[in-house]
């Protein structure tokens, strides 16, 4: 059973909020800033996504979770339990020599930090420019089939869905008991980008420090959960980000721990947990469910 309920009433609830207030192109569209480095101000952004989600109260580390990072090269490989990292990059979409930290450095240090026992398995589809072929990551998706992953991350969004390559590969992903999540988008519009968008993924939208939709986060009928994504400390570059790309990944990582405990959990039970982590249960068209804590 897919995981989207696409109810009319869901339409309606974005027409009243509205009221209220291939290969396609594809970007990060994540923002940078550099950091207030006042002692107190930093200590409390370097943590506040960890205490807002109350991840300190979920011992679970991922132990025995396969986590997979489809994205870019990474500058750093010495993070712990990187266990492959396998290449899909067309030789026209080749990555040259890297000299800073990537996207995808941010995102696998994110997903450790949660579940520093998960075994990550990066995927690299994307050159450092932020481009991804289709057949790159058809190929990319029929690989992670036959390797039986646990969770896919995919912090990226394509501006229309890939009904005839990528849908069916997702499809069959998620009957195979994978966990799909993707994120939002970041230009802020009434539409949840693709990936994010297929009934087989969970989509991720962000949130800041007060527990409200970030100004930028895409909303609509396909959004399930937001997550933290403003003000996300890049410990490489010593600045801050903000993007859904983030709050996918902490997305991520709290499926990693629910999983470890409850590695046979089907996608339709961990979807239903998620709910249930949330503060109301209900959902809208500018968060979805909400937030899950622990």
């Amino acid at each position: 059973m897919p995981l989207k309920n696409r109810l009319e009433v869901k339409l309606i609830l974005v027409i009243l909020m509205l009221i209220i207030s291939s290969t396609l192109s594809y970007s990060h569209n994540d923002t940078t800033k550099n950091l207030d480095l006042s002692a107190k101000y930093y200590e409390n952004l370097k943590t506040w996504p960890n205490k807002f989600l109350n991840l300190n109260k979920n011992s679970s580390t991922g132990k025995g979770i396969k986590v997979a990072i489809l994205d870019t090269e990474v500058k750093f490989k010495t993070v712990n339990n990187l266990k492959r990292i396998h290449y899909f990059l067309s030789n026209d979409n080749a990555n040259s020599f890297i000299e800073a930290s990537t996207h995808a450095d941010q995102i696998v240090s994110i997903i450790n930090s949660i579940a520093p026992d998960a075994e990550i398995y990066l995927v690299v589809v994307s050159n450092k420019d932020g481009k991804i072929k289709e057949n790159d990551l058809k190929n990319a998706l029929d690989w992670l089939t036959k390797e039986k992953v646990d969770i896919i991350n995919m912090s990226f969004g394509f501006n229309s869905a890939m009904s005839k390559t990528i849908e069916p590969r997702l499809e069959k992903l998620y009957k195979n008991n994978t966990v799909i999540v993707a994120a939002s988008g970041n230009e802020g519009i009434s539409r949840v980008n693709y990936p994010a968008s297929s009934q087989y993924v969970i989509s991720v939208g962000a949130n800041d420090y007060s527990g409200q939709k970030w100004i930028n986060s895409n909303y609509g009928t396909e959004l399930d959960f937001s997550m933290p994504g403003v003000q996300i400390i890049d410990k490489y570059r010593q600045i801050y980000v903000d993007g859904t790309s983030f709050s996918t990944a902490f997305m991520s990582g709290m499926i990693a721990k629910l999983k470890e405990k409850h590695h046979n959990t089907s996608n339709k039970d961990i979807y239903a947990k998620l709910i249930q982590m949330t503060p109301t249960h209900k959902w809208n068209p500018l968060n979805g469910y909400g937030i899950p804590t622990f």
